[in-house]
């Protein structure tokens, strides 16, 4: 049986992870963490030394065509052409980016 996670651990889990935790779920995923390096700890007790190593159960393969070299300019020009607002060459849209950061790790 693996060994218990610490409480620290899984702060430090739920702060790589970006998520915040409040004190009973803090014990839960105690519990829950701890399930799941049980089950790793039992899967790799498997004896699967006579097994052999599979990539791709389907039996699919990948199917390739040769690059062909085509006018990117002309789709450029015509993407640029249907832009609703340019300016200096550049299509101009709308700010999806703000300066201020919320905290990822509040939760009320």
């Amino acid at each position: 049986m693996a060994e218990k996670l610490s409480k620290e651990q899984v702060e430090h889990i739920a702060d790589l992870a970006r998520i915040g935790l409040r004190e009973e779920e803090k014990i839960k995923f105690q519990e829950d963490l701890g399930s799941v390096l049980d089950y790793v700890d039992k899967l790799q007790q498997v004896d699967v030394s006579g097994v052999d190593p599979i990539s791709n159960i389907s039996g699919s393969e990948n199917q390739t065509r040769e690059d062909e070299n085509g006018s990117s300019k002309i789709l450029a020009e015509n993407l640029f052409n249907m832009a609703h607002d340019t300016k200096d060459g550049y299509v101009k849209v709308e700010q999806v980016l703000t300066k201020k950061r919320s905290s990822v790790n509040s939760f009320s």
